[in-house]
């Protein structure tokens, strides 16, 4: 499976500036097509946690509105 810059941004948490850093590092391979390969991804970042991207700012409101 491959996925974009974007979605590796928003499941993984991972700032696009650090993917494209690792990419030029060579850390991280980028497909022709501009995709990565989702066991690229984890072998370099490891799984996505729950509470990355834009679930962390949900967690956090949750959080926030039961206190």
């Amino acid at each position: 499976m491959q996925i974009t810059i974007q979605e590796l941004q928003n499941q993984w948490g991972i700032a696009r500036s650090t993917v494209y850093k690792h990419i030029k590092a060579g850390r991280l391979t980028r497909l022709a097509n501009g995709k990565i390969d989702v066991s690229e991804i984890v072998r370099v970042y490891g799984e996505p946690s729950k509470n990355t991207g834009r679930d962390k700012k949900t967690s956090a409101v949750e959080s926030h509105d039961n206190t």
